[in-house]
């Protein structure tokens, strides 16, 4: 079961695809689920890569991420319609990617569900599938919850994508939106303070700003902080 301390580390954490990685076995934990992948889309053309994997064999992965997401026509209208797709009434049991990958790894039921995004359209995607051949509906509650979570996640993923900036360089965005000086995060970080100048004048560039607090505004627009 997932413990108090495991809501602190999430909250604490600040990468995006880490707090995603931290939800999923979070996830798994505390439902009857024991494979689950979530993938990640930013762009429709560039289709969908992993995130997160666990309780599938590697052709399945291959399977999931190359052809159902992108070609499976059930799957593709849930995408339409902004729906969830179980294995319930018999279609999905019938199909290639339950009668192939899943059933005989042991799965006797689960669902697919396309992270969407208001602006940004399909973002990714979550699957998971249970050994039992039926489950609540609280079950499901807690994998639209989960999908809510990762739209924001994702989002924020994308914005970081966008910008490139390093992981260096995003901790001293973290720095100065706290306030602290140049030679503050130079004593933090355990490096000069000309090389936090440079991170500083690189941050500036890729984020389109002037000023240190230009940096913090844009960080927090951002999701950067």
């Amino acid at each position: 079961m997932i413990a108090y301390r495991d809501l602190i580390d999430l909250a604490l954490e600040k990468d995006p695809a880490e707090k995603i990685r931290l939800a999923a076995e979070a996830f798994l934990r505390t439902t009857v689920f024991a494979g689950l992948a979530v993938t990640y889309c930013p762009q429709t053309e560039a289709g969908h890569s992993f995130l997160f994997a666990r309780g599938y064999e590697d052709a399945a992965l291959v399977h999931l991420r190359s052809s159902f997401v992108t070609d499976d026509p059930m799957y593709r209208r849930i995408v339409a319609n902004a729906a969830l797709l179980t294995w319930r009434g018999g279609q999905f049991a019938q199909g290639e990617s339950a009668r192939t990958w899943l059933m005989p790894a042991g799965y006797r039921n689960g669902f697919s569900l396309p992270v969407l995004h208001s602006d940004l359209g399909e973002i990714g995607s979550i699957h998971a599938n249970s050994y039992a051949s039926d489950f609540g509906d609280h079950q499901l509650d807690a994998a639209q919850a989960f999908s809510r979570f990762l739209a924001v996640m994702l989002s924020q993923k994308a914005t970081h994508d966008e910008v490139k900036l390093t992981p260096r360089e995003l901790h001293v965005v973290r720095c100065i939106s706290e306030g602290a000086s140049n030679p503050e995060i130079a004593e933090e970080l355990c490096v000069s303070r000309r090389t936090v100048a440079t991170h500083v004048e690189n941050i500036l560039r890729k984020l389109g700003t002037r000023s240190r607090v230009g940096i913090a505004v844009e960080g927090a627009k951002r999701g950067l902080i």
